[in-house]
C-alpha cells in the first residue's frame, strides 16, 4: 500500500472523491453555553479529533492541521511535555486517555481486583478484556493518583476516563452481560451504603437476594460508585490543572438497550454523571456493534437530552472490524457524528487513517469542511 505521506501526489478515483464530498455536505455543528439558566446558541470551534499518538503522522512529514485535526487523544503512558508542546504549536489540543477499571495482568497480580459473578466464581476474561472491581479502595486511590500524575507531567488540556464502568465487554454484536461484582468488598459496601441487610450464606445466595429482591438498589449503587469516582477525578484534575476538561468514553447504550443494562450492568447514569463530566464521548462503533450508521446521531441526540445539553464528542470507528469498512462508510459515520446537537467527533484510530490512504483523504475532507462550518 502506498504510504500516507504520498497522498498529495496521488489521484484518488473519481468515485471516492465524489463519495467523500457527498459525505460532508450539509454538516451542521452546534455549540452551546448556558446563561441565566437558559440554553443559547453560540459559535465555537468544533472538536475534530483523532485517537492515537501523532508521531506516525509527523513521520510522514504532515502536521495535524494538514488533516484538519483540532484535538488528539493519546494514552497517558505515551504523553510527555515535548509531544504536548508540538501538538499545541500545530494549533490542536491534547487530551490524556486513562484506563480505569481494566487489566487482566493487574488482576492476576492482585486477585482481590478480579470481579466475582453471581455464582461466586471469578468472571472469565473475554479475549484481552477483563474488567476490575470498581469498589476496591486501593485501586480507586491509585487511579486518582494517575489522573493527578497525568496532569502534572505535561500541560495537557484534559483527561478522558476510559473503562470507567463495571465489567462488560460490550463492543460486540451480542455482548455477554455478566452480573458483577459480588466479591466480599462489594457486598459489604452495598450493605453499608444502601442499608440493606443481606442474608447469611455463600456468595451465590447473597447475590440472588440482591438480584431477585433489590435490583433497583443494586443498579443505583453501581451507578453511584462510578459517579463518585468521576466527581473525585474532577476535583483532582482541577487541583492539578485548573480549567482542564474531564471527559469520559461512555458505553453507547440507552435505557432500552439490553433491558436497562447501561445502569444495571455498566453502571453509567448519564444524568448523574453530567454534574461532574465536561464532555461525553460515546464509543459509537457502529460496525462492531452491528448498528446502522444513522444510530450514531441518534445516540448523540439521546445523550444531549439526558445530560441536559452537555458537550458530546462521539468517537467513531474507522478500523476494519469485524469486517472491512469503506472510506465512504467512514465519511458517513463522521457526518453522523458531527450532526447537531454534536459538538465534535473523533476517529478511532489515527493509525488506521495512516494505513488506509483513502480513509485519510476522506477524513481530511470531512474535517476541513466541518472546521470551516464551525468557525
Amino acid at each position: 500500500m502506498e504510504p500516507a505521506g504520498a497522498l498529495p501526489g496521488r489521484m484518488l478515483g473519481p468515485f471516492l472523491v465524489a463519495a467523500c464530498t457527498a459525505s460532508v455536505l450539509g454538516l451542521t455543528v452546534r455549540a452551546r453555553e448556558k446563561q441565566a439558566g437558559e440554553a443559547s446558541m453560540t459559535t465555537r470551534e468544533v472538536c475534530l479529533g483523532v485517537f492515537g499518538h501523532p508521531r506516525g503522522l509527523w513521520e510522514t512529514g504532515k502536521t495535524l492541521s494538514d488533516l484538519g485535526v483540532t484535538a488528539v487523544f493519546v494514552s497517558s503512558r505515551e504523553l510527555d511535555a515535548d509531544t504536548v508542546e508540538r501538538v499545541h504549536r500545530e494549533g490542536a489540543k491534547v487530551y490524556a486517555e486513562l484506563g480505569i477499571f481494566v487489566g487482566k495482568k493487574k488482576a492476576e497480580e492482585r486477585p482481590e481486583l478480579w470481579p466475582v459473578g453471581r455464582d461466586g466464581r471469578r468472571l472469565a476474561p473475554i479475549d484481552w478484556y477483563l474488567g476490575l472491581c470498581p469498589t476496591n479502595p486501593q485501586l480507586r486511590r491509585e487511579k486518582l493518583e494517575a489522573v493527578a500524575e497525568a496532569a502534572r507531567r505535561a500541560p495537557i488540556d484534559g483527561v478522558w476516563l476510559d473503562f470507567i464502568r463495571w465489567p462488560c465487554h460490550w463492543e460486540v454484536r451480542q455482548p455477554r452481560l455478566d452480573e458483577a461484582c459480588f466479591c466480599p468488598a462489594c457486598l459489604a459496601d452495598f450493605e453499608e451504603r444502601t442499608g440493606i441487610a443481606l442474608p447469611e450464606g455463600d456468595t451465590a445466595t447473597r447475590a440472588e437476594a440482591i438480584l431477585a429482591d433489590n435490583l433497583d438498589a443494586w443498579s443505583r449503587w453501581k451507578c453511584d460508585s462510578i459517579t463518585r469516582f468521576c466527581a473525585e477525578a474532577r476535583k483532582v484534575l482541577q487541583r492539578e490543572r485548573p480549567g482542564a476538561l474531564l471527559g469520559m468514553f461512555s458505553v453507547p447504550w440507552n435505557e432500552e438497550n439490553y433491558d436497562g443494562a447501561i445502569r444495571r450492568v455498566i453502571g453509567q447514569d448519564f444524568a448523574a454523571l453530567a454534574e461532574h463530566v465536561d464532555v461525553f464521548s460515546p464509543m459509537a462503533y457502529h460496525k462492531m456493534c452491528g448498528w446502522p450508521v444513522d444510530w450514531i446521531h441518534e445516540h448523540v441526540a439521546y445523550l444531549d437530552r439526558v445530560t441536559g445539553g452537555k458537550a458530546v464528542w462521539p468517537i467513531v470507528q474507522a478500523v476494519d472490524h469485524p469486517e472491512a469498512m469503506s472510506a465512504d462508510e467512514l465519511g458517513r459515520a463522521v457526518t453522523a457524528g458531527l450532526k447537531s446537537p454534536s459538538d465534535g467527533v473523533m476517529i478511532f484510530t489515527l493509525k488506521e487513517l495512516l494505513e488506509k490512504p483513502e480513509k485519510f483523504e476522506c477524513t481530511r475532507r470531512a474535517f476541513h469542511s466541518a472546521g470551516s462550518a464551525g468557525r
